[in-house]
């Protein structure tokens, strides 16, 4: 029993062992998914620094300058999401992140600050820290010429008078009228011509661009048309009336004799039998067709006007010193008009 037992034991003892030796290898044996491990996690370390890049990257460049109002008191918070919504940064958080890590946070200037997209967040920063010139609106009412812009902005001593006219007169017509903001620091006439030049393009949209073509006229001649009745109609009511006696008036070889355009850069708006005898090519009582230019620069319902006009029997019409439009379909009725209402 004493050898039996002994065996028996050993035999107990080995198996045990064994059995030890088995679990441990089941133990350390690699799984699959431990392989692939550390390859998940250089992806999402490289998918991280690339998410962190984005956040902090530049953004886009645009093409117009964005206009930011830092309220005095405004929190970092606020700020960046106002810089967010405006394209101006990727991210509000890594905004606050890099200006309380660089210490700007409390150097950002209240006031009027004028940025540009596709800058770093730290060309960002440090522009809101940047005083900010004065800022004032000018309102170009519809209608204006280069002539009147040029008296408006030098009456402001903005430019010495003349100044506006050298610069904008090529663009006659495309200047788009509208409230424009404006720094009076070392302002010069290309600014202003810029932004309305470019709020000019976004206004002739395809859709607008489209009814042109459709129409028959060239945009140019389009734009003189809505540059005359600018010039010649003060009631919206009107514009389209009056657009389709000119244009029919032009179409059946009849000179415009649009008043309007005798006036154009002149200072005194009186005609005189000068005037009307006058070569000038905007001289439209004596010449027929359109004067070479636009005289003006129209407001987009009035460019519609001369999109569309309105067909009526009419041939003649005037405007009397309140703005009230009287039509005649002959030239009798039209003198009739002009002893009672002129």
């Amino acid at each position: 029993m004493g050898r039996d037992g002994n065996r028996s034991v050993g035999q107990t003892i080995i198996k045990h062992q064994s059995n030890q030796v088995n679990y441990r290898i089941k133990q350390t044996r690699p799984h699959k998914r431990f392989k692939i491990l550390p390859y998940l996690i250089f992806a999402l370390i490289i998918l991280g620094g690339f998410g962190y890049l984005s956040l902090f990257s530049a953004t886009e460049p645009g093409q117009e300058d964005v206009r930011i109002v830092v309220k005095n008191g405004e929190s970092l918070a606020d700020i960046g999401t106002e810089l967010h919504a405006k394209k101006i940064i990727r991210s509000p958080l890594a905004f606050r992140i890099v200006a309380r890590v660089k210490g700007i946070d409390r150097e950002i200037r209240s006031g009027v600050h004028t940025l540009t997209q596709g800058k770093s967040l730290s060309d960002v920063l440090q522009a809101l820290t940047q005083s900010s010139p004065e800022e004032i609106s000018i309102t170009i009412p519809e209608g204006y010429s280069v002539y009147d812009i040029d008296a408006l902005l030098a009456g402001r001593e903005l430019i010495t008078a003349g100044k506006f006219i050298e610069k904008a007169a090529q663009y006659e017509g495309r200047l788009f009228p509208d409230t424009y903001f404006i720094f009076t620091e070392n302002f010069t006439p290309d600014q202003l011509i810029r932004k309305m030049r470019v709020n000019f393009e976004s206004k002739m949209t395809e859709d607008v661009r489209r009814k042109i073509a459709a129409s028959g006229r060239s945009e140019h001649d389009i734009l003189v048309m809505a540059s005359i009745l600018e010039k010649e109609v003060r009631t919206p009511k009107d514009l389209a009336l009056v657009s389709g006696i000119l244009w029919k008036r032009l179409d059946n070889s009849w000179a415009l004799q649009a008043d309007a355009t005798l006036l154009y850069g002149k200072k005194d708006k009186t005609i005189t039998s000068a005037d009307l005898e006058s070569n000038t090519p905007y001289n439209t009582r004596k010449f027929r067709g359109m004067p070479p230019t636009p005289i003006a620069n129209p407001g987009l319902a009035t460019i519609m006007a001369a999109i569309e006009p309105e067909s009526s029997p009419y041939w003649f019409y005037l405007t009397d010193a309140e703005g009230t439009v009287y039509y005649a379909v002959t030239n009798e009725e039209h003198n009739e008009n002009r002893r009672k209402h002129l």
